[in-house]
Protein backbone atom coordinates (compact mmCIF):
# COMPACT_ATOMS: atom_id res chain seq x y z
CA UNK A 1 0.00 0.00 0.00
CA UNK A 2 2.72 2.72 0.14
CA UNK A 3 4.00 4.26 -2.29
CA UNK A 4 6.71 6.69 -3.61
CA UNK A 5 3.35 9.20 -3.57
CA UNK A 6 3.11 8.81 -0.44
CA UNK A 7 -1.08 8.55 -1.11
CA UNK A 8 -3.02 9.85 2.35
CA UNK A 9 -5.36 7.60 3.16
CA UNK A 10 -8.99 8.06 5.46
CA UNK A 11 -11.26 5.87 7.16
CA UNK A 12 -14.58 5.51 6.02
CA UNK A 13 -17.45 5.22 7.90
CA UNK A 14 -20.92 2.60 6.65
CA UNK A 15 -23.71 4.16 5.75
CA UNK A 16 -26.77 3.69 7.65
CA UNK A 17 -27.81 0.88 6.01
CA UNK A 18 -23.96 -0.31 6.17
CA UNK A 19 -24.30 -1.66 2.18
CA UNK A 20 -21.62 1.64 1.12
CA UNK A 21 -18.70 0.08 -0.65
CA UNK A 22 -15.59 2.02 -0.76
CA UNK A 23 -13.50 1.98 -3.36
CA UNK A 24 -11.20 -0.82 -4.06
CA UNK A 25 -7.92 -1.04 -1.51
CA UNK A 26 -4.88 -2.88 -1.75
CA UNK A 27 -5.21 -5.55 1.25
CA UNK A 28 -2.15 -7.22 3.14
CA UNK A 29 -2.09 -9.77 6.19
CA UNK A 30 -0.89 -6.31 8.38
CA UNK A 31 -2.22 -3.72 6.40
CA UNK A 32 -0.22 -0.34 7.07
CA UNK A 33 -1.17 3.15 6.16
CA UNK A 34 1.31 6.21 5.23
CA UNK A 35 0.82 9.63 5.48
CA UNK A 36 2.00 12.31 3.11
CA UNK A 37 5.22 12.78 5.07
CA UNK A 38 5.72 8.61 4.12
CA UNK A 39 6.16 7.89 7.75
CA UNK A 40 2.74 5.29 8.72
CA UNK A 41 -0.20 7.17 10.79
CA UNK A 42 -0.96 5.34 14.34
CA UNK A 43 -3.96 3.90 15.50
CA UNK A 44 -3.54 0.96 17.25
CA UNK A 45 -7.28 -1.02 18.60
CA UNK A 46 -6.58 -2.49 21.92
CA UNK A 47 -9.57 -4.90 21.81
CA UNK A 48 -11.57 -5.57 24.62
CA UNK A 49 -13.80 -8.98 25.05
CA UNK A 50 -17.01 -7.67 23.38
CA UNK A 51 -19.59 -9.26 21.21
CA UNK A 52 -19.66 -7.33 17.21
CA UNK A 53 -21.44 -3.80 17.94
CA UNK A 54 -20.82 -3.05 21.19
CA UNK A 55 -17.86 -0.56 21.98
CA UNK A 56 -13.92 -1.46 21.50
CA UNK A 57 -11.57 0.38 23.71
CA UNK A 58 -8.65 2.36 21.78
CA UNK A 59 -5.47 3.54 22.14
CA UNK A 60 -4.75 6.44 19.42
CA UNK A 61 -1.19 7.75 19.10
CA UNK A 62 -0.06 10.57 17.61
CA UNK A 63 1.16 9.37 14.15
CA UNK A 64 1.41 5.70 13.43
CA UNK A 65 -1.56 3.31 12.41
CA UNK A 66 -1.23 -0.08 12.13
CA UNK A 67 -4.87 -1.93 11.63
CA UNK A 68 -3.52 -5.26 12.86
CA UNK A 69 -4.81 -8.54 10.75
CA UNK A 70 -6.33 -9.83 13.98
CA UNK A 71 -9.36 -7.42 13.61
CA UNK A 72 -10.44 -8.72 9.73
CA UNK A 73 -13.69 -9.84 10.06
CA UNK A 74 -15.70 -12.26 7.37
CA UNK A 75 -16.23 -9.90 4.57
CA UNK A 76 -19.60 -7.46 3.71
CA UNK A 77 -19.12 -5.20 6.38
CA UNK A 78 -16.54 -3.18 7.75
CA UNK A 79 -15.40 -1.18 10.90
CA UNK A 80 -17.69 1.75 11.80
CA UNK A 81 -15.83 4.96 13.22
CA UNK A 82 -18.60 7.85 13.17
CA UNK A 83 -18.73 11.18 14.72
CA UNK A 84 -20.88 10.77 17.83
CA UNK A 85 -19.47 7.55 18.62
CA UNK A 86 -17.93 7.43 21.92
CA UNK A 87 -15.59 5.15 22.26
CA UNK A 88 -15.30 3.92 18.80
CA UNK A 89 -17.90 1.43 18.19
CA UNK A 90 -17.36 -1.61 15.96
CA UNK A 91 -19.53 -4.02 13.17
CA UNK A 92 -18.12 -7.01 12.73
CA UNK A 93 -15.69 -7.24 9.61
CA UNK A 94 -12.89 -5.75 7.83
CA UNK A 95 -11.30 -2.19 8.08
CA UNK A 96 -11.86 -0.59 4.64
CA UNK A 97 -9.14 2.40 3.83
CA UNK A 98 -9.87 5.58 1.21
CA UNK A 99 -7.64 6.95 -1.11
CA UNK A 100 -7.23 10.85 -0.09
CA UNK A 101 -8.23 11.62 -3.69
CA UNK A 102 -11.82 10.31 -3.25
CA UNK A 103 -12.19 10.98 0.23
CA UNK A 104 -15.03 13.44 1.04
CA UNK A 105 -14.66 16.44 3.53
CA UNK A 106 -16.69 14.36 6.02
CA UNK A 107 -14.03 11.35 5.44
CA UNK A 108 -11.16 14.39 6.33
CA UNK A 109 -13.14 15.59 9.62
CA UNK A 110 -13.46 11.93 10.68
CA UNK A 111 -9.68 11.06 9.82
CA UNK A 112 -8.47 13.88 11.58
CA UNK A 113 -10.82 13.17 14.88
CA UNK A 114 -9.63 9.34 14.84
CA UNK A 115 -6.13 10.08 13.83
CA UNK A 116 -5.19 12.90 15.64
CA UNK A 117 -8.13 13.46 18.45
CA UNK A 118 -9.21 16.79 16.40
CA UNK A 119 -12.41 17.69 15.82
CA UNK A 120 -13.27 20.10 13.58
CA UNK A 121 -15.88 23.71 14.29
CA UNK A 122 -19.54 22.86 14.54
CA UNK A 123 -21.79 23.39 11.77
CA UNK A 124 -24.23 24.96 13.83
CA UNK A 125 -24.47 28.71 14.93
CA UNK A 126 -23.61 28.85 18.58
CA UNK A 127 -25.45 32.53 19.29
CA UNK A 128 -28.89 30.95 17.50
CA UNK A 129 -28.82 27.99 20.44
CA UNK A 130 -31.49 28.37 23.15
CA UNK A 131 -29.78 27.85 27.21
CA UNK A 132 -31.09 23.84 27.43
CA UNK A 133 -30.76 22.46 31.05
CA UNK A 134 -32.14 19.09 32.71
CA UNK A 135 -35.42 18.53 31.42
CA UNK A 136 -35.12 20.14 28.06
CA UNK A 137 -37.09 18.10 25.65
CA UNK A 138 -35.79 20.09 21.77
CA UNK A 139 -33.88 19.43 18.37
CA UNK A 140 -31.16 21.61 20.20
CA UNK A 141 -30.78 18.69 22.66
CA UNK A 142 -30.41 16.37 20.00
CA UNK A 143 -27.29 18.71 18.27
CA UNK A 144 -25.81 19.14 21.66
CA UNK A 145 -25.75 15.18 22.38
CA UNK A 146 -24.03 15.07 19.07
CA UNK A 147 -21.54 16.89 19.42
CA UNK A 148 -20.32 15.92 23.25
CA UNK A 149 -20.38 12.67 22.17
CA UNK A 150 -17.96 13.69 19.31
CA UNK A 151 -16.21 15.20 21.67
CA UNK A 152 -14.92 12.27 23.46
CA UNK A 153 -18.23 13.09 26.40
CA UNK A 154 -20.19 9.67 25.78
CA UNK A 155 -23.80 10.97 26.67
CA UNK A 156 -25.50 8.06 25.48
CA UNK A 157 -27.38 7.70 21.81
CA UNK A 158 -28.60 11.09 21.19
CA UNK A 159 -32.51 11.65 22.05
CA UNK A 160 -32.98 15.08 22.51
CA UNK A 161 -34.13 14.87 26.08
CA UNK A 162 -31.68 16.76 28.52
CA UNK A 163 -31.46 14.14 31.15
CA UNK A 164 -28.84 12.82 34.00
CA UNK A 165 -26.20 11.28 31.54
CA UNK A 166 -26.43 14.08 29.19
CA UNK A 167 -25.74 16.84 32.58
CA UNK A 168 -22.87 14.85 33.64
CA UNK A 169 -20.90 15.28 30.24
CA UNK A 170 -22.01 18.88 30.20
CA UNK A 171 -20.50 19.17 34.06
CA UNK A 172 -17.51 17.38 32.51
CA UNK A 173 -17.02 19.69 29.60
CA UNK A 174 -17.63 22.66 31.36
CA UNK A 175 -15.28 21.60 33.87
CA UNK A 176 -12.73 20.67 31.41
CA UNK A 177 -12.86 23.77 29.75
CA UNK A 178 -12.72 26.15 32.58
CA UNK A 179 -16.25 27.24 32.17
CA UNK A 180 -18.64 27.52 35.57
CA UNK A 181 -19.73 23.93 35.84
CA UNK A 182 -23.64 24.83 36.06
CA UNK A 183 -25.19 21.65 34.27
CA UNK A 184 -26.77 24.14 32.11
CA UNK A 185 -25.63 25.12 28.38
CA UNK A 186 -25.82 28.58 28.07
CA UNK A 187 -24.59 30.65 25.35
CA UNK A 188 -20.59 30.62 26.92
CA UNK A 189 -21.17 26.75 26.72
CA UNK A 190 -22.85 26.83 23.26
CA UNK A 191 -19.58 29.16 21.90
CA UNK A 192 -16.96 26.76 23.32
CA UNK A 193 -18.20 23.51 22.04
CA UNK A 194 -18.82 24.97 18.57
CA UNK A 195 -15.29 25.70 18.09
CA UNK A 196 -12.78 22.83 16.56
CA UNK A 197 -10.90 21.50 19.16
CA UNK A 198 -9.37 18.24 20.58
CA UNK A 199 -11.14 15.19 21.63
CA UNK A 200 -11.19 14.63 24.94
CA UNK A 201 -7.80 12.68 26.55
CA UNK A 202 -7.92 9.10 26.99
CA UNK A 203 -7.60 7.77 30.77
CA UNK A 204 -4.20 6.64 31.05
CA UNK A 205 -3.78 3.29 31.89
CA UNK A 206 -0.98 3.75 34.44
CA UNK A 207 0.16 6.12 36.79
CA UNK A 208 3.72 8.19 35.96
CA UNK A 209 5.64 5.55 38.65
CA UNK A 210 3.88 2.44 36.37
CA UNK A 211 1.43 1.44 38.49
CA UNK A 212 -1.96 -0.42 36.72
CA UNK A 213 -4.67 2.18 37.30
CA UNK A 214 -7.37 0.20 38.68
CA UNK A 215 -11.39 0.87 39.75
CA UNK A 216 -10.52 -0.96 42.76
CA UNK A 217 -6.86 -1.39 44.82
CA UNK A 218 -7.79 -4.41 47.52
CA UNK A 219 -6.65 -3.33 50.70
CA UNK A 220 -3.42 -5.42 51.86
CA UNK A 221 -2.51 -6.55 48.12
CA UNK A 222 0.70 -5.76 46.51
CA UNK A 223 -0.29 -3.06 44.17
CA UNK A 224 -2.22 -0.96 46.64
CA UNK A 225 1.27 -1.21 48.34
CA UNK A 226 2.78 -0.11 45.08
CA UNK A 227 0.15 2.64 44.64
CA UNK A 228 0.73 4.37 48.14
CA UNK A 229 4.41 3.84 48.02
CA UNK A 230 4.16 6.14 45.01
CA UNK A 231 2.09 8.11 46.48
CA UNK A 232 3.57 8.65 49.87
CA UNK A 233 6.79 10.47 48.01
CA UNK A 234 4.65 12.71 46.07
CA UNK A 235 3.16 13.80 49.77
CA UNK A 236 6.41 13.84 51.30
CA UNK A 237 5.60 11.00 54.10
CA UNK A 238 7.57 7.74 55.01
CA UNK A 239 7.23 5.00 52.36
CA UNK A 240 6.58 2.44 55.35
CA UNK A 241 3.01 3.93 55.83
CA UNK A 242 2.14 1.83 52.22
CA UNK A 243 2.76 -0.84 53.98
CA UNK A 244 1.31 -0.05 57.43
CA UNK A 245 -1.32 -2.45 58.91
CA UNK A 246 -3.37 0.72 60.34
CA UNK A 247 -3.63 1.88 56.67
CA UNK A 248 -5.41 -1.56 55.58
CA UNK A 249 -7.65 -0.57 58.11
CA UNK A 250 -8.86 2.69 57.13
CA UNK A 251 -8.90 2.07 53.56
CA UNK A 252 -11.15 -0.85 54.46
CA UNK A 253 -13.26 0.86 56.43
CA UNK A 254 -13.73 3.89 54.55
CA UNK A 255 -14.03 2.68 50.58
CA UNK A 256 -12.91 -0.90 50.74
CA UNK A 257 -10.09 0.34 48.56
CA UNK A 258 -12.29 1.46 45.64
CA UNK A 259 -11.41 4.40 43.41
CA UNK A 260 -13.45 7.54 43.24
CA UNK A 261 -16.16 5.99 45.45
CA UNK A 262 -18.69 8.32 46.51
CA UNK A 263 -19.91 8.60 49.86
CA UNK A 264 -23.00 5.99 50.80
CA UNK A 265 -25.24 9.21 51.39
CA UNK A 266 -25.35 9.45 47.68
CA UNK A 267 -27.06 6.15 47.31
CA UNK A 268 -26.90 4.61 43.53
CA UNK A 269 -26.42 7.07 42.10
CA UNK A 270 -23.75 6.58 39.07
CA UNK A 271 -20.09 7.15 40.23
CA UNK A 272 -19.38 9.54 37.03
CA UNK A 273 -22.29 11.37 37.65
CA UNK A 274 -21.27 12.16 40.92
CA UNK A 275 -17.64 13.22 40.30
CA UNK A 276 -19.11 15.38 37.66
CA UNK A 277 -21.07 16.87 40.27
CA UNK A 278 -18.02 17.18 42.85
CA UNK A 279 -15.28 18.23 40.21
CA UNK A 280 -17.35 21.31 39.83
CA UNK A 281 -18.28 21.96 43.33
CA UNK A 282 -21.35 20.60 43.62
CA UNK A 283 -22.61 19.17 46.33
CA UNK A 284 -25.94 17.29 46.18
CA UNK A 285 -26.05 14.73 49.06
CA UNK A 286 -25.37 15.19 52.91
CA UNK A 287 -21.80 14.18 52.45
CA UNK A 288 -19.54 15.01 50.32
CA UNK A 289 -16.85 12.49 50.96
CA UNK A 290 -15.54 10.44 47.72
CA UNK A 291 -12.36 8.55 47.25
CA UNK A 292 -9.87 6.27 48.66
CA UNK A 293 -9.86 8.22 51.94
CA UNK A 294 -13.07 9.29 51.75
CA UNK A 295 -12.30 13.32 52.23
CA UNK A 296 -15.11 16.02 52.33
CA UNK A 297 -14.65 18.37 49.22
CA UNK A 298 -13.33 20.80 51.15
CA UNK A 299 -10.28 18.07 52.38
CA UNK A 300 -10.36 17.28 48.60
CA UNK A 301 -9.51 20.79 47.85
CA UNK A 302 -6.42 21.23 50.56
CA UNK A 303 -4.76 17.88 49.86
CA UNK A 304 -5.23 16.31 46.41
CA UNK A 305 -2.29 17.54 44.01
CA UNK A 306 -4.85 18.63 41.12
CA UNK A 307 -7.85 19.92 43.89
CA UNK A 308 -11.18 19.05 42.56
CA UNK A 309 -9.74 17.51 39.16
CA UNK A 310 -8.11 14.51 40.96
CA UNK A 311 -11.06 13.32 41.69
CA UNK A 312 -11.79 9.25 40.61
CA UNK A 313 -7.61 9.71 40.07
CA UNK A 314 -6.62 6.68 42.35
CA UNK A 315 -3.02 8.09 42.67
CA UNK A 316 -4.48 11.85 43.58
CA UNK A 317 -6.82 9.98 45.88
CA UNK A 318 -3.55 8.17 47.51
CA UNK A 319 -1.94 10.96 47.92
CA UNK A 320 -4.83 13.30 49.14
CA UNK A 321 -5.78 10.33 52.00
CA UNK A 322 -1.73 10.45 52.76
CA UNK A 323 -1.69 14.26 53.68
CA UNK A 324 -4.71 14.26 55.62
CA UNK A 325 -3.40 11.72 57.83
CA UNK A 326 -0.33 13.38 57.98
CA UNK A 327 -2.22 16.70 58.88
CA UNK A 328 -4.55 15.50 61.33
CA UNK A 329 -3.05 12.65 63.01
CA UNK A 330 0.68 12.31 62.09
CA UNK A 331 0.49 8.79 61.02
CA UNK A 332 -1.52 5.68 60.07
CA UNK A 333 -1.38 4.01 63.55
CA UNK A 334 -2.36 7.57 65.53
CA UNK A 335 -5.84 7.71 62.77
CA UNK A 336 -7.12 4.31 62.67
CA UNK A 337 -6.31 4.80 67.01
CA UNK A 338 -9.06 7.33 67.30
CA UNK A 339 -11.31 5.33 64.17
CA UNK A 340 -15.04 6.41 65.32
CA UNK A 341 -13.68 7.93 68.62
CA UNK A 342 -15.33 11.97 67.64
CA UNK A 343 -17.04 11.18 64.63
CA UNK A 344 -17.72 8.76 62.08
CA UNK A 345 -14.94 7.66 60.41
CA UNK A 346 -11.20 9.07 61.03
Amino acid sequence: MKSSAATQFFLRPLSSTGTAAPPPVERSPALTLYGPDDRPLGFALRRSMVMPSQALSTDVGARAIELLSSFARPAGAAVLIGAGLSPVAIAAADTLAVPGSVATEADRALASSVLFGLVSPAAFDPALQPTVRRGTVSAAVTLLQYRLNALGYDVGEPDGNFGRQTRTGVLEYQVDHGLPGTGRVDQATWHALALGQPTRPIAPALTPGGVPILARYPPGTYVTERLFTEAAAIAHVPSSWAKSTALTALLNAESDGITGRPNYTYGNRAPREVHAELRAGIISATSSASGLGQLLLSNVENYYPSGRAGIGNPLEEAVGMLRYIQARYGSPEQAWAQYNTHHEGY
